[in-house]
């Protein structure tokens, strides 16, 4: 494909926008060509995001992955301007880190009640990728873990979690970091996987460094979500900062060709987006002053369940534990 082509195929996707959002440089976008795990060239595109990047889904690994994408430095700035202070879709006018070190005293950290249902934690060695301020680690830190380490390659959420909790945060990434090999029991990988950028290359690093018999804790949007919900999905609508969704398939092709094996997968949680109501919610009056938006979220939320009654595995979250099968 030609960068005329990438561009124009870019505006046509902006076209369909309802509202303005320009959230990527069109003439700096990467053009891959062909499904990133691999390398086909049979991929079809399914849907348009609403930052006007095309989505595209692979029938021979069942993965589906954003072409063209945005460039790393792309991605670095988007990262740096405010990501964590909530100036965009993420924790959206919210700081990040103050609203997970709040989350704590509840112990409602995402992933955290289905790590400690799923793992033994004591005397392990831990690693977190992805850690953003640690406040994940600082609940596990509770369960008698020998070893604690958590890594980012955004330097904000860390400076925070180091001096609020103490812990061993990195500012690195798992390429650069070079740890040894089978250093660690269990490696945490909660919203990570859809934002790396060489997908295969990252996940034989993940296994290269945990130890034969050693776990994977994983969760990530799941793309099986889309078939039920269609344009629906919220993973059109935000996030755009997302290069590739996996699948309970995708997962399991992928765990297969690294050594790892899914013992267990599942999915949960509403993958629609909602209509927003004009005002904040009072006593749920919203629902009398704004009736269409309430009809329109009952038959979104209906159509779902009628869909997942089915198929089970569209929950908007896919959550998986993987286990290392050999030595790498």
């Amino acid at each position: 494909m030609s960068s005329h082509e990438t561009i124009a195929e870019y505006q046509l996707g902006l076209s369909i926008v309802e509202e303005k959002r320009l959230v990527w440089d069109y003439r700096s976008l990467v053009t891959i060509g062909c499904c990133i795990f691999c390398a086909s060239q049979n991929s079809t595109q399914v849907a348009c995001r609403q930052d006007g990047l095309p989505l595209l889904h692979c029938p021979n690994c069942d993965l589906a992955y954003i072409d063209p994408r945005p460039s790393p430095e792309q991605l670095r700035n988007y990262y740096d301007s405010g990501y964590f202070q909530g100036q965009k879709d993420f924790f959206a006018g919210s700081d990040y880190c103050e609203m997970r070190d709040r989350a704590i005293t509840d112990k409602a950290i995402t992933g955290y009640g289905e790590i400690i249902s799923n793992f033994d934690l004591v005397g392990k060695k831990i690693l977190d990728i992805g850690c953003g301020s640690g406040a994940l680690l600082k609940l596990v830190s509770l369960h008698d873990p020998a070893q604690l380490i958590g890594i980012d390659v955004a330097e904000y959420p860390l400076a925070y979690g180091r001096s609020r909790y103490g812990l061993d945060l990195r500012h690195t990434s798992l390429e650069e970091v070079g740890f040894p090999s089978e250093s660690f029991d269990i490696v945490f990988m909660i919203d990570l996987i859809e934002h790396v950028e060489h997908l295969l290359l990252f996940l034989r690093e993940v296994t290269r460094i945990l130890r034969s018999g050693g776990y994977i804790f994983l969760m990530t949007p799941n793309y099986a979500a889309f078939s039920g919900v269609g344009n629906s999905w919220v993973c059109l609508h935000k996030d755009f900062e997302h290069l590739q969704y996996l699948s309970p398939g995708s997962l399991q092709q992928l765990a297969t060709k690294v050594s790892l094996q899914v013992t267990r997968w599942w999915t949960e949680g509403l993958p629609i987006l909602l209509s927003s109501y004009p005002r904040l919610h009072r006593m749920g009056f919203h629902r009398i002053l704004y009736p269409t938006v309430s009809v329109s979220n009952f038959g979104k939320k209906l159509r779902y369940a009628s869909h997942s009654a089915i198929h089970s595995d569209i929950g908007h979250n896919l959550y998986a534990i993987l286990k290392k099968t050999a030595s790498v």
